[in-house]
């Protein structure tokens, strides 16, 4: 059987912070027989919530995802979950999700990621400002 997983499913079974909710995610998890499909915004929201809700740095947060990129159940985008968490420890201005954009553009080869994020821009080698309109302003 194949089946997606919310975030939450992961960070009961990761945290196991909630003793029911564990228990149920382990018992999942643990299937030999069954795949869990993971988004790859599943490891954007989880990172999120383990810095804002739970307090880890950079590093831990990359390593508890690391972690679970390790189960077999779970199907996920590895590389550039992988390429996120590397330019995340290396980045500590930009979110993880801006890591992830920049990392996503890189690996699919549709580079530069163009924004009007500066510090996105500056700090990362995939992302560009856009360029500055050259028509008059309207108006």
């Amino acid at each position: 059987m194949e089946a997606s997983l919310d975030t939450n499913v992961l960070a009961r079974f990761a945290l196991k912070d909630i003793p029911d909710q564990y228990d149920a995610a382990l018992a999942l998890l643990s299937s030999t027989t069954d795949h869990y499909v993971v988004a790859d915004a599943v490891f954007i929201e989880l990172a999120y919530m383990l810095e804002h809700h739970y307090g880890l740095d950079r590093n831990d947060t990359c390593e508890f995802i690391r972690s679970l990129l390790t189960i077999d159940s779970l199907i996920t985008n590895a590389a550039v979950v992988t390429a996120t968490c590397v330019a995340y420890e290396t980045h500590p201005g930009l979110s993880f999700a801006d890591c992830y954009l920049a990392e996503h553009a890189q690996l699919m080869r549709v580079v530069p990621l163009y924004t009007f994020d500066k510090k996105l821009a500056h700090q990362h080698p995939a992302a560009r400002l856009v360029p500055a309109s050259r028509e008059p302003k309207r108006g």
